[in-house]
């Protein structure tokens, strides 16, 4: 079993949780505290931002490797040949 960190998926939702929340982050006035940006741009980051929040709960959690038609031939052929 690989490291998480070797784990492009987890790398993916690492990536999207800490863009979207930079992307909050600067429409956020610091002395006000005020949200500057429109209700799109919020809802896309949020939105964003769960995505990828879902990406790493789903893979830490996944026990079992995704199936793929190499992965299919391969068991298939292993098959064949005992």
């Amino acid at each position: 079993m690989k490291p998480w960190y070797l784990s492009t998926g987890m790398w993916g939702g690492i990536l999207a949780v800490l863009l979207s929340s930079s992307g909050l982050a600067l429409n956020v006035d610091l002395e006000t505290g005020e949200f500057s940006g429109n209700l799109y741009d919020l809802g896309t980051q949020l939105g964003t931002m769960l995505a990828g929040i879902i990406a790493l709960v789903g893979r830490f959690n996944a026990r079992t490797p995704i199936s793929t038609k190499r992965r299919r031939r391969l068991r298939d052929y292993a098959q064949e040949r005992e």
